[in-house]
């Protein structure tokens, strides 16, 4: 692609000129986060497991979130803490990273993302505690932390948002 104003070539993935510093348009559509399925919404989640950068839309992040807090429910609700403590170990990662995209999303730091991984932390370890009122403490504390979480995200897609890559940041 060729910066308009100096006319220098530039790689595809390159989002400013390496000539002039001039932010480069790209012919990616406004919404890179087009409708997605319910198994669009997973295939992402799987594809983009370690990938913070960018933005999650409001749908894809609320498929997943909801569908995980429902198999959590179910194994806890039929008592198998032990795997859903599992699950939650597993889905950490993926789903910390797909927080962050959806913090961007909103144009707010991923760094908020750590709100909702204290509540899962916190939920998680209060499988190996014996004592009632630490499970208690941390439960509480792990709810906290998803209510704070949720009210965030709730807030509608930012089309401005400085982490959307069709406003040329990547990082």
């Amino acid at each position: 692609m060729y910066c308009d104003r100096c006319g220098k070539y530039n790689t595809d993935d390159t989002y400013y000129c390496d000539g002039c510093g001039k932010q480069l348009k790209h012919n990616i559509p406004t919404n890179p986060y087009r409708d997605l399925t319910f198994f669009e919404c997973y295939k992402e989640f799987i594809k983009k497991t370690f990938d913070a950068k960018g933005v999650a839309s409001f749908k894809e992040f609320f498929v997943i979130f909801c569908s995980l807090a429902v198999i959590i429910l179910l194994l806890n609700i039929f008592g198998y803490y032990s795997q859903s403590t599992i699950t939650l170990i597993i889905t950490f990662i993926p789903f910390m990273t797909l927080t962050a995209r959806r913090f961007h999303d909103t144009d707010k730091s991923g760094a908020y993302s750590s709100i909702l991984g204290i509540g899962i932390v916190c939920f998680m370890f209060r499988a190996f505690v014996e004592k009632e009122a630490i499970v208690i403490l941390l439960f509480v504390i792990a709810i906290i932390c998803f209510l704070i979480t949720i009210f965030l995200l709730f807030k509608p897609t930012n089309p401005k948002s400085r982490w959307n890559p069709v406003n040329g940041y990547l990082e």
